[in-house]
């Protein structure tokens, strides 16, 4: 029998919960771009509302667009449930990922395909760059660096993983590993470290893309301090997670990880606790600190923050 040829030259995938204002600004971003390489190109949009909140908004642009977007639903609330969702439905030898709460530059698709041709690539990561609704970073943030992924590195420098806010990975390499994208991680977090650390350690080669960009957006809420805590600690706790679990010496890696939360929580627990009631940009990294290596103490199910299984989270986080 012979092999069907893929419909499109790539597929963009986006996985949304319940946020239709900013998913619209998301979807317009990625119909509107530049295409200078006449790319053939769908737009897969997978709704994680077991309401199915986002299908009036998305059908309205499948009669408007002038690309191919499809809607699949998967109700279950579960991050890595809806990028595998997505995948399933590709129709393209390459996917990119954005974020419900990021817009594409208009030439964002161009730069990340050019730069996998160029290097022949397996997965390629760009620049996201926060738009505050506040419209200026946290006074204890000034410089926006905690919101920021660019990294001082030439377009086609490796990386050792990445995440899925702004990249793109070859839908074969992608397909490798059953799954691909883990459900243990949908709820937590890090799915998607977890999935690229599988791509990497499989062979695959990770570049860096400093031209391709996308714009996340960062309420008021993600930018109070609390919540920064809370996402420090729980991304640490997803960082031993995936590095355990693709260890040769899982145990060895576990307990070498753990001391090293512990030394890095002792080193800052005096200054953070002398520090707690303020929060100028010193005594915000004292804290941050803390609960990072916190995280990496506490890493086990027992302690595990879920940042996804309420309304009032995002699978953009």
């Amino acid at each position: 029998m012979m092999a069907v040829p893929p419909m499109y030259d790539i597929s963009i995938i986006i996985p949304t919960y319940q946020r239709p204002d900013l998913l619209d600004k998301a979807i317009r971003s990625c119909v509107n771009q530049n295409n200078s390489l006449g790319l053939n190109y769908e737009l897969v949009v997978v709704d994680n509302s077991p309401d199915s909140s986002a299908q009036v908004l998305v059908e309205r642009w499948i009669n408007d667009a002038p690309i191919p977007i499809l809607y699949v639903s998967e109700p279950r609330p579960n991050i890595a449930l809806a990028r595998n969702a997505g995948l399933a439905h590709s129709q393209a030898p390459m996917v990119a990922f954005i974020d419900d709460d990021q817009e594409a530059a208009p030439d964002w698709l161009d730069q990340i395909v050019a730069a996998q041709r160029q290097f022949d690539a397996d997965a390629v990561f760009g620049v996201v760059l926060p738009n505050f609704e506040t419209k200026s970073p946290p006074p204890w943030n000034r410089v926006a660096k905690l919101f920021v992924r660019r990294y001082s590195l030439p377009t086609g420098a490796p990386l050792p993983h990445g995440s899925t806010g702004n990249s793109l990975v070859r839908t074969d390499m992608a397909r490798s590993r059953p799954g691909p994208f883990d459900p243990a991680f949908g709820q937590t977090g890090s799915e998607d470290r977890d999935f690229y650390l599988h791509v990497k350690k499989s062979g695959g080669k990770l570049i860096w893309c400093g031209e391709a960009v996308t714009y996340e957006f960062v309420s008021k809420e993600r930018a109070k301090v609390g919540y920064m805590l809370r996402r420090y600690y729980r991304e640490s706790q997803g960082w031993v997670r995936f590095h355990v679990r693709h260890s040769d010496r899982p145990l060895l890696t576990a307990l070498h990880l753990m001391c090293r939360g512990l030394a890095q929580a002792g080193l800052w627990l005096v200054p953070a606790i002398l520090l707690a009631p303020f929060t100028f940009p010193f005594a915000v990294r004292t804290k941050l600190n803390v609960v990072r290596g916190g995280g990496k103490i506490f890493w086990m199910k027992w302690f595990r923050l879920q940042f996804y299984k309420s309304s009032a989270t995002s699978v953009g986080l």
